[in-house]
């Protein structure tokens, strides 16, 4: 039976499924605390802000211990690659396991999975080229460039060679561009030459 007051789920057996949101504020993670949950899952992970380490490890998991429960995280890659479900999923995380498929794993959905990406292939193939394809269709984490205010480039923008040795005072001069692009640039000054 469905209350739709209270977002929650009974079952025959006894079991309910309850329904909460946890990803507007933190009064909202409150209201989880001291449960008694066999299983928690948490939907699209990849959306939750930096609290999502804190709702984890501080309001979710102690609800488990009273059954021994489990906690499953689920969702696709998101836009940033940085956070806790990219930090698990990327196996940087110790103590959680992770699986992954995507939709053409799906015998019953493997057809038209094919299919829609036929089709957006026919329309644009350079579609697989771009951040969201690779995202919600190949499942990998990837940043598009064109969502950053600076487009930094690690190639580009990180330099891997030697300072001059001795006493050097450095400065970062910044440009910001107005109908041009922003230079940052590194000035460096030694009061013994």
């Amino acid at each position: 039976s469905f209350n739709g007051t209270e977002l929650t789920m009974s079952l025959p057996n006894g079991s309910v499924i309850k329904l909460a949101g946890a990803d507007s504020d933190s009064a909202e993670m409150q209201k989880l605390l001291g449960q008694a949950n066999k299983l928690v899952v948490i939907d699209e992970c990849a959306s939750f802000k930096s609290h999502i380490r804190k709702l984890v490890y501080e309001i979710l998991a102690p609800t488990l211990i009273d059954h021994r429960g489990t906690m499953v995280m689920i969702g696709t890659p998101g836009d940033v690659a940085a956070g806790l479900f990219f930090d698990i999923t990327t196996g940087k995380e110790p103590g959680w396991e992770v699986f992954e498929w995507d939709t053409s794993d799906n015998p019953y959905m493997a057809d038209q999975w094919a299919e829609e990406i036929a089709s957006m292939k026919a329309v644009n193939p350079l579609v697989v080229e771009t951040a969201g394809f690779k995202r919600h269709y190949l499942k990998q984490w990837v940043m598009d460039d064109s969502d950053l205010v600076y487009k930094f480039d690690p190639a580009k923008n990180l330099y891997k060679g030697h300072l001059p040795e001795g006493r050097w005072i450095y400065s970062l001069g910044v440009d910001l561009g107005w109908k041009d692009p922003t230079a940052f640039t590194l000035l460096a000054y030694s009061p013994d030459h």
